[in-house]
């Protein structure tokens, strides 16, 4: 069985789905909220033993100080007005013989004791709210990410890219690998091999690059490359009027077919004396879903 996410993993999936978020109608954000939230209500109103039994026990002059009141010294202090009934004290303090049980227990020695709980209450109170929170985000997003939109009929998306590579030797094509994987969600995976690869539906790939030439660079040429072809199924070169440590713009766009695999790689050419090198900056390939195709 695998792990449950924890507070940490949910804030993360929360805050990368926030920085790019899934394109879906707001009517769906709408909706998907609406059903999250009642897990939420649900979370809020649903009691449980530990604090039904202390309300059962707490005395009658003693609130929640987490919530409403406080007890010390033995008198109760308002800190606040309560708009939304405790389900664990409405419980607790309808059971039988609570109330004989509550008036008993108030004393002068245990006042000490009641102020503490009540002040462990109200940080336990702090957390929940946190907790649910997070739990309303993360079950809210778990679920607009899972919908058509975004998964399927859509095809979802991918995003991968690098921001420099240095390129040596001449003569080969090499991949502009490893990347950084920025977005992968639905049907299509960014990998951080430097590869794409679409979904059942296919889509559209567009990646690209500006390559920077050192002294001795007479040619350099990007290809968009599918699965292990030795050929790239698009190209662009640039061999005349190469600039050291001038970039040059490559960019390709092309249909993809179903569950093909995209990569992109360079290969340059120079005079030798000068020991000649290219710089990749800014390499990034991105695939669309058929629902998601770029403009």
């Amino acid at each position: 069985m695998p792990k449950p996410p924890g507070p940490i993993d949910k804030a993360n999936y929360i805050a990368h789905f926030f920085e790019d978020p899934c394109h879906a109608p707001w009517t769906v954000y709408v909706e998907l909220a609406a059903e999250a939230a009642g897990e939420l209500a649900l979370a809020f109103i649903e009691p449980t033993p530990a604090d039904v039994l202390r309300f059962y026990v707490k005395p009658r002059g003693a609130r929640s100080a987490g919530r409403f009141g406080g007890y010390i010294g033995g008198e109760e202090t308002e800190e606040g007005i309560q708009l939304l009934p405790d389900i664990n004290e409405v419980v607790g303090t309808r059971l039988p013989f609570s109330e004989w049980i509550g008036e008993s227990l108030v004393h002068d020695k245990l006042a000490f004791f009641w102020a503490l709980d009540g002040i462990l209450e109200r940080l336990l109170w702090y957390y929940l709210l946190a907790e649910m929170a997070e739990d309303f985000l993360f079950n809210w997003t778990t679920l607009i990410n899972r919908s058509e939109y975004c998964s399927i009929d859509m095809g979802g998306s991918a995003y991968i890219k690098r921001e420099s590579q240095f390129m040596f030797p001449m003569h080969l094509w090499q991949a502009v690998e490893p990347m950084q994987v920025v977005k992968s969600w639905g049907a299509i995976q960014g990998l951080t091999s430097g590869q794409i690869i679409m979904g059942d539906e296919g889509g559209t790939v567009v990646a690209g690059a500006v390559l920077t030439p050192s002294v001795g660079v007479t040619s350099m040429t990007m290809g968009l490359f599918e699965g292990d072809d030795t050929e790239p199924t698009q190209s662009k070169t640039i061999d005349s009027g190469i600039v050291p440590g001038v970039g040059g713009n490559f960019m390709f766009r092309q249909d993809a077919a179903p569950n093909t695999v995209w990569g992109i790689e360079i290969i340059y050419s120079g005079d030798i004396n000068f020991a000649p090198s290219v710089t990749v900056f800014n390499a990034f390939i991105n695939g669309f879903g058929p629902g998601q195709q770029p403009t």
